[in-house]
């Protein structure tokens, strides 16, 4: 449930991350549900925030872009 806590704390990681409001909540709600990744085309992929590790599921993966 949304709450003043999850409010303040979105609030304070999105000037910390440098990332919208919107987007720091989605983080803190992923954190607070004790999620360790998030899925989002939107941040940055392998950005690792608040313990909660982005990943991009339409990014090639290592193998695809011919890198190991």
């Amino acid at each position: 449930p949304l709450d003043s806590k999850l409010v303040e704390a979105a609030i304070v990681g999105a000037a910390a991350w440098r990332v919208s409001y919107w987007d720091a909540l989605l983080v803190v709600a992923a954190r607070t549900a004790r999620a360790d990744r998030l899925i989002s085309e939107d941040l940055q992929h392998g950005q690792v925030m608040d313990g909660v590790t982005v990943v991009n599921p339409f990014r090639a993966t290592d193998t695809e872009a011919g890198t190991r």
